[in-house]
This record gives structure tokens, sequence and C-alpha cells, in this order.
């Protein structure tokens, strides 16, 4: 088999994933997924309903957190400044949250500067949707392209404000990661 190499990333034929996409979730220490998203449906703050499906054709990031779990209070703020920075109507940024009493939650919402954000924060308090895909460990991040294809997984806590982040989204922002 002939295989190339282009700018460290090994380029394999027929491979149908953008190696320059793979390299950087590689980067990243994420996993490489490839299989369609879960549609849910779950309600924000003020009890409106959210689907996944409402937001095909931009690309999510999609975040499973609490208020009680420690390496997620400390990955939100670089998470808050990569939706801040790529905010945009191809770009959406979801965290579910697992908390259960809202006066904690919106008190650490506020604190946090998450109010008046582009962040849609949704409520699983029963972790229903977090079960369903399968998180094993708070935070845990997902991406999904403009097809709804899950394209990467991410346990723990990330610096989403680094620039290898910027560089994921930005790039599934502007070509397709996978060509079949």
């Amino acid at each position: 088999m002939l295989v190339a190499m282009y700018w460290g990333v090994v380029l394999v034929p027929d491979d149908p994933y953008d190696p320059v996409t793979t390299a950087q979730i590689r980067e990243l220490r994420g996993t490489l997924v490839d299989e369609a998203a879960r549609d849910f449906q779950l309600s924000d703050l003020d009890g409106q309903p959210h689907s996944l499906s409402d937001l095909r054709g931009r690309v999510v990031f999609l975040n499973f957190w609490a208020t009680w779990c420690p390496p997620c209070v400390e990955e939100m703020p670089s998470m808050l400044a990569l939706a801040n920075r790529l905010a945009g109507d191809d770009f959406v940024m979801v965290a579910v949250t697992q908390d259960q009493d809202a006066d904690t939650l919106v008190a650490f919402l506020r604190d946090a500067g998450f109010f008046g954000s582009d962040v849609l924060i949704l409520q699983d308090p029963d972790g229903t949707l977090t079960q369903a895909y399968g998180t094993e460990l708070l935070p845990e991040t997902y991406i999904i392209d403009r097809a709804g294809t899950l394209v990467a997984r991410f346990m723990g806590p990330r610096d989403w404000s680094s620039e290898p982040a910027q560089r994921l989204i930005s790039r599934l922002l502007r070509h397709p990661w996978k060509t079949t």
C-alpha cells in the first residue's frame, strides 16, 4: 500500500476522513467516532424545548457537565471563550447539565458569565441523554458535523480556548471531515 506524508499526517489512499481533521482530533487526545448523533429534545433554563435535529447544518459542540464536577467547572471558562470566538450561524455550543438544583445552576452560570453568551444550556437532571450517549466521565464533549454525524469524543476536561481546539472547529466549519 502506498502511503504519503502531508504536514506530518499519514495519508492513506481511499481513507474517507480528512487527514488534517483527524490529526487535530488526535492532537487534542480525542477519539474519532463516525456514527450518527443521537437526536434528543431537552429544555433550556426557560423551559423551552430544543432538539439536536433543529441544529442540523451547523457544527455542534455538545458538552456534558455539572456544577458539582470540579473538572467541569475548570473547563467552562475555556468553553465560553471558544463559543464567544466562533459564535455564528454555523457553530453552536450546547452544554447539557446534570444539575438538579436550579438555583445552584443559575447562580453558577451567572457568576461564570454564561448569561447573554452564545452557549445553549440544556437540562438533563436525570442523566437520560448523558447515558444514551454513553458518557462515562464528566466533562465529556462530542463534536458533531453539519450532517449530524459524531466526529469526535473527548473524555475529561480540555482547554477549548487553545489554538488546537480552535483550529479543529474552524476546520470543520470550512471542510467536510468525511469524503464518502
